[in-house]
């Protein structure tokens, strides 16, 4: 269903009254701003002996953390909220019932219900620019800064706004965002999932406020550029989802879609961290983190590609229960999306990040040895990505035929089947491991994608191929389990899910 552009005025103005109109709107921009005026000057007044400059710089300090504070977090709870009121009365099915298109209402949403948080932004950005002005400091850097956090926060809100487009009640992502802070440190230097989950762009905002690191141009511009892709296509799959909230919006085209964005910016990302480098106060550049980086960006690719995949057998198991499909991508079969998936991650990851991957295994020379060195690193990795595919589309398939949300059991089957067995040999090694010796790791660690993946570009002396064969075969019995799940199912709809005439016997023996 093809969804026109429309201009989001009645949802604004609905959001609008709901947020108070334009008495609350006052009120608070206010209020606001006369407690950051008096809270500067008494600031000051505390200061007295510091030059002003001195002050300045520590007053923006703090209108920075209260910044990002109210613009991310702030921003993404009052969207949530707004979703959460009209799911509590019943009043996203009226919005269905009127004539407005789904990125109408999702763009409503997206900047109607932050419409307070927008006003917050602004006075926050003034004040700070007149403090700047009166300790005669840039005013550049500072209202920079602003856009670029401005622009990563909307995203964020994007990203919420599809998450709560939903049958079921919307889910407050503020511990989303929070574990996410967390995590901060490890995956910054991670530039596909840095990208993907809106980091750099609150790390460059709070660095340039606070004048700790310079950032270049090019990679401000990226992270925008980054940022307001990811904002159409998080906006475009929920309005996608929002007439068809019963499919799942990332089926096999948007899952690849944004597989491919991934992709795409984690090897860009990648190949750029690797040829600026790090330019912090402590630097970690080197082999080892480029092998780290590597690895958790094919482990990421791989956990990301689950959600075509998984989109795929939720949009044929529905199909096949009755549900309408919304166009030709619904019937898509599974796995065309694991085959699909698993190409485009070898392809992509070779080709894009072929200046990362050569300087891995072997010295940069490019002669007979690295060639056959590079050869058995990309079979292992290719056997790995297209074995993990496979047996993750045979796992959800099984979970979708059993029940009715198999996220938890997939989630489940990567823990404890590809997670345990490395974790298990890592613990072994360690253990036996004496004084500063390499640790000695064994084909156990081989029987998981991940660990394949591991042992390959780490250049671990291992024996990958005894943990192949158990992969492989792990997906042989996942698939003749799925294959039996199958007809089982398909016998029981052509019988309407009636006994066997043995067992409808009546008391004279005869089939009634």
């Amino acid at each position: 269903m093809e969804q026109p552009v429309q201009l989001p005025l009645p949802m604004w103005r609905v959001q609008y009254q709901l947020l108070g109109g334009r008495r609350r709107m006052m009120a608070i921009v206010l209020v606001t701003t006369t407690l950051l005026i008096v809270g500067i000057i008494a600031i000051r007044r505390l200061m007295l002996r510091d030059p002003f400059p001195a002050v300045a710089t520590r007053v923006l300090t703090l209108l920075t953390v209260i910044q990002v504070l109210v613009t991310v977090l702030g921003g993404a709870n009052a969207v949530y909220r707004a979703l959460l009121r009209d799911y509590q009365t019943k009043m996203n099915e009226s919005h269905r019932l009127t004539p407005m298109s789904g990125i109408a209402v999702s763009v409503g949403y997206l900047f109607g219900s932050t419409m307070q948080i927008t006003a917050l932004f602004a006075v926050f950005t003034v004040v700070g620019a007149g403090v700047s002005l009166f300790a005669r400091l840039p005013v550049g850097p500072w209202l920079l800064s602003n856009l670029i956090l401005f622009n990563g926060a909307i995203t964020i809100w994007a990203a919420t706004v599809f998450s709560g487009m939903r049958l079921e009640k919307p889910f407050s992502p503020a511990p989303i965002i929070v574990g996410i802070a967390a995590l901060t440190l490890p995956l910054c230097f991670v530039p596909g999932a840095a990208l993907l989950l809106n980091i750099y762009s609150v790390l460059f905002a709070v660095w340039i406020m606070t004048g700790r690191m310079m950032v270049t141009s090019p990679a401000i511009l990226l992270v925008a550029v980054v940022n307001v892709v990811f904002t159409i296509f998080w906006i475009s799959a929920a309005a996608r989802k929002y007439r068809r909230p019963d499919m799942p919006a990332l089926n096999v085209c948007r899952g690849l879609i944004l597989l491919v964005l991934a992709l795409v910016t984690g090897m860009t990302g990648l190949s750029a961290f690797q040829r600026a480098g790090w330019t912090g106060p402590t630097s970690f550049s080197g082999p080892e983190l480029a092998q780290g980086q590597w690895i958790a960006t094919m482990i990421g690719s791989l956990i990301l590609a689950c959600v075509a995949i998984g989109g795929a057998v939720k949009c044929r198991v529905l199909v096949s229960n009755g549900a309408a499909p919304r166009d030709w991508s619904d019937r898509v079969p599974s796995l065309v999306a694991a085959l699909v998936a698993a190409a485009l991650i070898c392809l992509l990851t070779a080709g894009l990040g072929v200046r990362v991957w050569r300087e891995l295994v072997t010295p940069p020379a490019w002669g007979t040895e690295a060639r056959a060195a590079f050869a058995c690193a990309w079979l292992f990795t290719v056997a790995a990505c297209f074995l993990a595919l496979l047996t993750i589309r045979n796992v959800f398939e099984l979970a979708y035929l059993r029940f009715k949300s198999g996220n938890m059991i997939v989630g489940l089957f990567v823990i404890v089947v590809w997670g345990l067995a490395p974790l298990a040999d890592v613990i072994r090694a360690e253990y036996f491991r004496v004084g500063r010796d390499p640790a000695a790791y064994s084909w156990l660690l081989g029987c998981s994608p991940f660990g394949t993946i591991s042992i390959t570009w780490y250049g671990l002396d291992v024996v990958v191929w005894p943990g192949v064969l158990v992969q492989v075969t792990l997906l042989v019995l996942l698939a003749c389990l799925a294959r039996w799940s199958r007809r089982k199912l398909s016998f029981k709809r052509l019988t309407g899910g009636n006994p066997s005439p043995k067992r409808r016997r009546g008391i004279n023996g005869r089939v009634p």
